[in-house]
């Protein structure tokens, strides 16, 4: 995932590192691309797996019979 901010980068994505990281854009000079590190693709995949766990027990749950 990238991110392109013209202006402010580094104060905006200064609490992210390391899980980010701010590269020159390729063709345009005033702005910066904010892009996921390892370590940031990293949380992403374990996000999205929490997400997941949590998606199937609340399905598991509704088809249960329990309240939500």
């Amino acid at each position: 995932s990238t991110v392109t901010f013209a202006g402010g980068t580094g104060k905006s994505a200064a609490g992210l590192e390391p899980a980010v990281e701010s590269v020159a854009h390729p063709t345009d000079g005033r702005a910066r691309l904010v892009q996921l590190t390892e370590r940031g693709r990293d949380a992403q995949a374990t996000v999205h797996r929490i997400f997941a766990d949590v998606e199937r027990t609340l399905d598991r749950s509704s088809h249960h019979g329990v309240r939500q």
